[in-house]
């Protein structure tokens, strides 16, 4: 058993300056430009997270920072992610994705719903697809979109089915855990705390973890 007090404290990884600029297919007939918001003070740009590794197109379905409503495709090209910048979304967004390009054919999950804020602390909201199919291990990468986890612990099945936890400060939007390497059924606990004690300020299980094909598994809080 690894010890439950264990604190990594890796560094939030800085990928900003690698941006995919992503391809846009399909727009509303009302077509709004859409320039920069600061600090996500009037909505957020969008981190695609394909945790499934089939799905090569993301429809998104929304309303911009201008209020207006909007509707794009996006292309992933299969990446496990996918940095959609320039385009700035707030309030309810639901999303389809496919494994085809251009978002054609019948959609894989069948419109997942989230809130983007208006106000954030940074520019960026992950959303995932959550479809991962299992069968082998993942290192987990957190990301904090309700901004009010200090510290995450994971509990569950390692690589080598031992029963394992440990606690990780996560001083930012975004923490990847590397070099654990997890299998469902996992739970994640957030903490106020930047050391996992105290009572969480949230549990959730996700799921299907250990995509055999990827070696990330991305999790939002929201």
């Amino acid at each position: 058993m690894i010890s439950s007090g264990m604190i990594d404290s890796m560094n939030i990884r800085k990928r900003l300056g690698g941006l995919v600029l992503a391809g846009v297919f399909a727009l509303t007939a009302t077509v709004v430009a859409v320039g920069p918001a600061h600090a996500g003070s009037n909505g957020q740009q969008l981190l695609l997270i394909n945790n499934s590794g089939t799905n090569d197109s993301f429809l998104l379905k929304g309303t911009d920072y201008n209020g207006n409503p909007v509707q794009t495709c996006v292309n992933t090209d299969g990446r496990w992610e996918t940095w959609f910048s320039n385009w700035w979304f707030k309030g309810s967004l639901t999303y389809f994705t496919y494994t085809a390009y251009n978002c054609y054919g019948t959609p894989s999950n069948w419109g997942a719903v989230v809130n983007i804020p208006t106000s954030s602390s940074n520019d960026w909201q992950a959303i995932t697809d959550n479809s991962s199919s299992y069968g082998g291990n993942q290192q987990i990468d957190f990301f904090d979109n309700l901004h009010k986890a200090n510290s995450i612990r994971i509990s569950g099945y390692n690589q080598y089915d031992q029963n394992v936890s440990g606690c990780w400060a996560t001083p930012g939007w975004e923490t990847p855990v590397n070099g654990w390497w997890w299998q469902t059924p996992v739970t994640l606990t957030t903490y106020t705390s930047s050391n996992c004690s105290g009572s969480s300020n949230g549990v959730y299980t996700p799921e299907r973890v250990g995509n055999p094909n990827n070696a990330w598994f991305g999790f939002a809080d929201s």
